[in-house]
């Protein structure tokens, strides 16, 4: 609210690492500060995602996801963990405890979520008005994934399963879902995946927009498949318009605005890293 620049991105080296920035008004950008340091060399991600709460706490979520060698198609996501700040980022808490000793590694973390063998991966977050983030993770051996939300002692799972029914969110779909919020106080998440119960690669072309809308206290009001179904051209990767509390007369008038991509994936991971944009947006 005070026109503070906040920026948080990875860094490739023998170690990846997760950096915070900053911008005061009128202020050079600050020197990064490492907030998070991969156990592995190697090519890592961590699905970074910064979002303000309403009485100006800032929250970061971010993933850690890695594997015993060089190779993307190899790595994992084993860890989600999620940060606040409520002095605009001189000070960070990891689940309510002082992070004193930055950077966080797999070993320091406090995770909200944690599978060692790997398949996690996650949503961006939004967060409440009563200033309490919401996230979605793929998780293994739960087809419908986890909806988390962080209450004031610990994180609560949503129950979605049943409202989902067959679908299936496997196979790190978390990067496939996307979180917002409208002015009615409702939470609407976005995923793509199939109509079926198959699983599924994120890239698939069988993937259509499926729109979940939650109240604040976890009911679902309604889910529906968004794009018409088409076995042979994906929709997928989805971005709803960000619930912005600095801007709220201004953000999801009639509700989140929506974009998403079309046509198919000609490269990307597992193939050649060759893509000629055939997609439309």
């Amino acid at each position: 609210a005070h026109g503070t620049l906040h920026l948080v991105s990875r860094t490739s080296g023998d170690l990846w690492h997760l950096s915070y920035f900053r911008k005061r008004p009128g202020q050079p950008w600050e020197d990064p500060r490492v907030i998070a340091i991969s156990p592995e060399p190697g090519y890592n991600l961590f699905m970074q995602s910064l979002c303000l709460g309403p009485g100006g706490a800032l929250h970061l979520t971010f993933q850690f996801h890695y594997g015993p060698d060089t190779l993307s198609v190899d790595q994992k996501g084993r860890m989600g963990v999620h940060l606040r700040t409520n002095d605009g980022g001189d000070n960070w808490f990891n689940e309510g405890t002082a992070c004193d000793h930055l950077p966080l590694t797999i070993e320091t973390a406090r995770p909200f979520c944690h599978h060692p063998e790997g398949g996690v991966r996650l949503s961006n977050p939004v967060i409440d008005s009563m200033d309490r983030p919401w996230i979605f993770a793929s998780i293994p051996d739960q087809k419908s994934g986890r909806l988390f939300r962080r209450d004031f002692d610990d994180w609560t799972h949503i129950p979605i399963q049943e409202t989902l029914g067959t679908l299936n969110f496997t196979e790190g779909h978390g990067r496939e879902v996307s979180l917002s919020r409208s002015r009615d106080g409702h939470i609407h998440l976005v995923a793509a995946t199939p109509p079926d119960d198959a699983p599924s690669k994120w890239f698939d072309p069988r993937h259509e927009l499926f729109h979940l809308v939650l109240t604040e206290d976890g009911k679902t009001t309604s889910v529906r498949q968004i794009t018409n179904t088409d076995p042979t051209t994906a929709h997928w990767l989805p971005a709803l318009e960000n619930w912005d509390w600095t801007r709220c007369d201004a953000c999801g008038t009639v509700g989140p605005w929506l974009m998403f991509t079309k046509v198919l994936n000609l490269g990307g991971i597992g193939g050649e890293n060759i893509n000629t944009l055939k997609t439309e947006v």
